[in-house]
């Protein structure tokens, strides 16, 4: 069998270490990080263990396994293959002190089938995806642990998660539950509330118990349907405006509605409220033109009612989501995998982008850091080009001298695919959005520059 091990030093306690190993659903929160893994199903931990169906993408076709894990104190975190594509497979991870840092080991054993077909390149490609499972793993940890050491609250929040099954939502909901706080999540069907800790709102029909949102910490609202999946007909303009505008309209009567209402309410909105062409804007800079900024102006008016009550607003605008799961990252990975990923047009529009783990922890911010109000740009330092990010998305598959791009798509056939008023303001818009009022308000980015998030490929 291959034998793996790897050796990373991570400046916190042991026992803290140790802790984020043993939560049960901290499995789904590593997986997220990795673009080649997901988990297809899960059962209940029974007795110590978890099984889960892995899905591992391949060049040639999916690994698929079925993998029992243990946590166990004794032993840390234990992974062995039920039933799957691998001959054998065995995880183990330990941690110990070593200095003034803790050593975690991480350690895994291997063996592929079919040793007749391609074995040697499918063993070396199974086993660098591995390495990079690994390596998302522990960077996960030492994010949540510094979050817990910026924000060492012993309260744990009573939280409302709207949008709780989304690219952000869902990650967020497994990482408060894990730090400890009482997470409800809002679900539109009566069906859906037998699951624990759900409450009714459909916005469509205005169903809501009201009694069930009584005496919250805070309500988090991304709910929201997705503004680049499909072409902007007249039909889905009209799905993104109810989604968001009068979603959020009706959450904020309801907040004005209670005798307890949450102490403060996080609400999204989008750079797109500058307009396509934006240049240095900061929180203070006029509205643009556009049905983005439209959408976004409206969507924030609709939570700004909440000012009526004594409930702390924070709208943070987000910039291009960057992350696994989902999002433009997605996307062009999937086409640099394929050698069609080049510019869009000439390539020179400025993108004003975040880290998705930058998201979950700018939030987690303004959760616990009680003073702060207002609106804020949730956008990374550097604004770089197109042509720049899908160079660095092929770098980050290739490796550092790759300097291959696909022909450029040109304009008019983009405006063919999506509409003249989509391709304006989602793939030619260029904008420069200034991040200081949040940097001032004490949030350290964790990925401040596309430099620290898309890094090449050792390859």
């Amino acid at each position: 069998m291959k034998a793996i091990k790897l050796k990373t030093l991570v400046s916190f306690p042991v026992k803290d270490v140790q802790r984020r190993h043993l939560d049960p659903d901290a499995v789904f929160r590593w997986v997220m990080l990795n673009d080649r893994l997901s988990v297809s199903e899960s059962f209940p931990t029974q007795n110590g263990q978890r099984l889960i169906r892995f899905r591992l993408k391949h060049l040639l076709r999916p690994l698929v396994s079925y993998m029992r894990i243990h946590f166990d104190p004794a032993n840390l975190f234990r992974v062995k293959q039920d039933r799957g594509v691998f001959k054998q497979f065995e995880y183990s991870v330990s941690c110990f002190k070593e200095g003034e840092e803790t050593a975690i080991i991480d350690e895994i054993h291997f063996e592929l089938g079919y040793k007749w077909f391609f074995y040697k390149s499918r063993h070396k490609r199974v086993e660098e995806v591995l390495k990079g499972i690994i390596a998302d793993k522990n960077t996960v940890i030492c994010q949540e642990l510094e979050l817990l050491k910026r924000y060492p609250s012993h309260t744990p929040l009573k939280i409302l998660l709207l949008g709780s099954h989304g690219f952000i939502g869902h990650p967020l909901d497994l990482m408060l539950t894990s730090f400890g706080h009482q997470v409800f999540r809002a679900v539109r069907s009566k069906a859906m509330l037998g699951s624990m800790n759900t409450v009714l709102f459909n916005d469509e029909s205005g169903e809501a118990n009201r009694d069930s949102f009584e005496g919250f910490d805070a309500f988090i609202n991304l709910a929201g349907a997705n503004i680049a999946e499909k072409r902007w007909s007249v039909q889905r303009k009209t799905i993104l405006y109810q989604s968001r505008v009068q979603h959020t309209q009706k959450l904020s009567k309801l907040i004005l509605s209670l005798e307890r209402p949450p102490k403060m309410f996080i609400s999204t909105s989008a750079v797109g409220f500058y307009g396509s062409q934006a240049k240095d804007c900061v929180e203070t800079s006029p509205r643009g033109q556009g049905f983005l900024s439209d959408l976004a102006s409206d969507w924030e008016r609709a939570a700004t009612l909440v000012n009526h009550r004594n409930c702390r607003l924070i709208l943070l605008r987000f910039g291009v989501v960057l992350g696994q799961g989902g999002g433009m990252l997605d996307v062009f990975r999937k086409l640099g995998r394929l050698l069609l990923l080049g510019p869009i047009g000439n390539g020179q529009q400025k993108t004003a982008w975040v880290a998705h783990r930058d998201v979950l922890g700018a939030i987690y911010h303004f959760l616990m850091t009680p003073p702060l109000s207002g609106i804020y740009n949730l956008v990374a330092d550097d604004q770089p080009t197109q042509k720049e990010l899908a160079l660095k998305v092929m770098q980050s598959l290739y490796g550092p001298k790759w300097n291959f791009l696909a022909p450029p798509l040109p304009k008019f056939i983009v405006e063919i695919l999506f509409g003249k008023g989509m391709a304006e303001e989602l793939f030619f818009a260029s904008q420069t959005i200034s991040n200081q009022k949040i940097l001032d308000a004490g949030y350290i980015f964790f990925y401040p520059t596309l430099n620290s998030l898309v890094r090449p490929s050792k390859l």
